[in-house]
């Protein structure tokens, strides 16, 4: 069934995010970032390809959108990597979309004013106690009104990257210009013109599961969820990072605890007043109940695929419905067990390839890996700055066992050598 509508497709991509799309008899055009890994796009779902640099909005990121424009009738813009929703926004300005992302790119992009607007109204019990470090004040604050540990974070970045837990005011001072330090290099090799992402953000560490919830709130308000993601973070195994190493549904929370987490999120959304879009919510369950840790106005990474995979329905053909003006259908089809690992390396490498995948492929419940990184490329754990490099999926009928799986690939070591 073919709908003439043309969807721009904004960023870099992964497999099993649009293919559906096609399906449902929409046109892809990619408008990839100059950094894409080229290899890993898969052409023949797209009518036309281009890249530009999409952290640098000049005028030659203006000329790429008009030059599309003029070749295809654009109708919506998708952009599912939150380091690239300025340019979404930019682009639907030039299309002459209507578009509420200037809100949305501060909540994606910036957790303090996140945190800070959900505070104001829903109190401070909602979040871990944080702060911004941006004064020599700030940092006295931290050694003298926190209980140690505590999380050190970009205030404004993605991925989980540089995120690390600080166990002693002795360290806090060191890490603190550890990671101040590998941000701002970081930031400058990668020509983002964010401001606020070069300043740290202190949390209160709460021992706990991660989860996610991902989710649609139309033009009304009305808020549409999916069922809930758990995830295991570096800390889960051992390691001192937060980079996410599994994400695997359905959710292992009891279903008081799952119902509680639900709520939160729904009134967390309502409260932000955001609308027409997607979003992807994060949070801790403690013992004192669930506490939010973010909530970004886009679809989260692997989400789309994880929970077609594991549920039946596509979160992107619902948010494309929604937009042009129906009800969004995030309904369980099935339940069917679903995981995906990401083993990183200890230490910073170069990526030469994935070594030993047998010991993935023997585990009972291998489907398959997916190579993201291009032989050469720097590799190295999520604290300092690194996305991971390859990604295996599980898919069974035995999630218990599944789960242990899943722990030992992350913690297997000869991957990269």
């Amino acid at each position: 069934m073919k709908t003439n509508k043309n969807i721009l497709v904004l960023g870099n991509i992964r497999e099993g995010e649009y293919e559906t799309l096609i399906n449902h008899g929409y046109q892809l055009i990619l408008l990839g970032d100059i950094s894409a890994n080229k290899n890993t796009i898969n052409h023949e779902i797209f009518s036309a390809i281009y890249f530009a640099d999409l952290k640098n909005l000049g005028a030659d990121f203006v000329s790429a959108i008009r030059n599309i424009a003029e070749k295809h009738l654009i109708d919506f813009v998708l952009c599912l990597r939150e380091y690239f929703i300025p340019a979404k926004k930019l682009a639907n300005s030039i299309l002459k979309h209507h578009d509420n992302s200037g809100f949305t790119i501060n909540l994606s992009l910036d957790k303090w004013l996140m945190k800070k607007m959900l505070v104001s109204q829903l109190g401070p019990e909602v979040f871990p106690k944080f702060i911004t470090l941006e004064s020599e004040n700030d940092i006295n604050e931290v050694l003298t009104s926190f209980e140690f540990p505590v999380v050190i974070k970009p205030r404004a970045l993605y991925g989980s990257l540089f995120v690390r837990k600080v166990l002693s005011k002795e360290e806090f001072i060191i890490a603190y210009q550890e990671v101040k330090t590998k941000l701002n290099d970081y930031l400058a090799k990668q020509n983002v013109p964010n401001k606020a992402a070069a300043v740290v953000l202190v949390e209160e560490y709460l021992d706990g599961s991660v989860h996610s919830i991902d989710g649609l709130t139309d033009k009304d308000g009305n808020v549409f969820l999916s069922p809930i993601v758990d995830v295991l973070t570096g800390r889960d195994i051992g390691a001192n990072d937060f980079g996410h190493r599994v994400r695997y549904t359905p959710s292992f929370l009891p279903d008081t605890i799952n119902t509680n987490a639900t709520h939160l999120i729904h009134k967390a959304v309502k409260a932000l007043g955001i609308k027409q879009t997607a979003f992807h919510a994060e949070f801790i369950i403690t013992p004192k109940g669930p506490k939010l840790l973010e909530i970004a106005t886009r679809p989260g990474g692997h989400r789309n695929y994880l929970l077609r995979k594991a549920f039946g329905f596509d979160l992107n053909y619902e948010y494309i419905r929604m937009l042009e003006g129906h009800k969004p259908e995030l309904d369980v089809k099935f339940t069917r067990p679903f995981f995906i690992v990401t083993p990183f390396p200890k230490q910073e490498m170069t990526f030469n390839g994935v070594s030993n995948i047998d010991y993935a492929m023997n585990k009972e419940s291998f489907s398959r890996y997916k190579i993201k990184a291009n032989l050469g490329d720097k590799i190295g754990p999520a604290s300092s700055g690194y996305m991971s490099s390859f990604d295996i999926e599980l898919f069974g009928n035995a999630p218990k066992v599944m789960l242990k799986q899943a722990i030992e690939l992350t913690q297997f070591e000869g991957f990269y050598l």
